[in-house]
């Protein structure tokens, strides 16, 4: 997402291989887990490095290292990513041994919802704070969830609506 108007820029998509026998099979409902889907899904590691090149290609943020050095880090946006996504990719880095080109900071939507409506006491908040109701209550259409790419579009969509970046011109 471009930070100046929100606009999609580029899309990254990945299955990282797991052993289905270790999840809950609710979540691997909810997730929308085939065997067909996963085929060929690599190991972490190599998922790591394609998303790492991803990220590389995406590295704007400006950051300064301990020593001094200045270097660039891409911005990451979710929701619930302070508590879920983030925490994920840090370990994933962290076991491949591997610097996570992006700022640690990941900038959340859920946070950012919640602070939303402190700031504004006169609107009634939504039910819960899930993505999908969020969106809904912003008007945005959902036409599914739990599917990486189209969670990450409607989060893009929940920022926009509010107030993170400008819309699309």
């Amino acid at each position: 997402m471009d930070d100046a108007t929100g606009a999609e820029v580029e899309t990254f998509e990945i299955k990282i291989f797991f052993d289905p026998r270790d999840c809950d099979p609710r979540a691997l409902e909810m997730n929308h887990w085939s065997e067909e889907a996963w085929r060929g899904a690599p190991q972490a590691e190599l998922a790591a490095h394609r998303f790492a090149g991803f990220l590389r290609a995406h590295a704007t943020h400006p950051l300064i290292s301990k020593a001094g050095k200045p270097y660039r880090v891409a911005k990451l946006i979710g929701h619930n990513a302070a508590g879920f996504d983030g925490p994920r990719l840090t370990r994933l880095f962290q076991r491949c041994e591997m610097f996570m080109p992006a700022d640690f900071r990941i900038r959340c939507t859920l946070q950012r919802a919640l602070w939303y409506f402190d700031e504004r006491p006169e609107l009634v908040p939504p039910v819960d704070f899930k993505l999908a109701t969020l969106c809904q209550y912003f008007q945005i259409p959902v036409t599914e969830t739990h599917e990486a790419l189209a969670d990450v579009r409607l989060t893009a969509a929940l920022a926009r609506a509010l107030g993170c970046v400008k819309e699309a011109a």
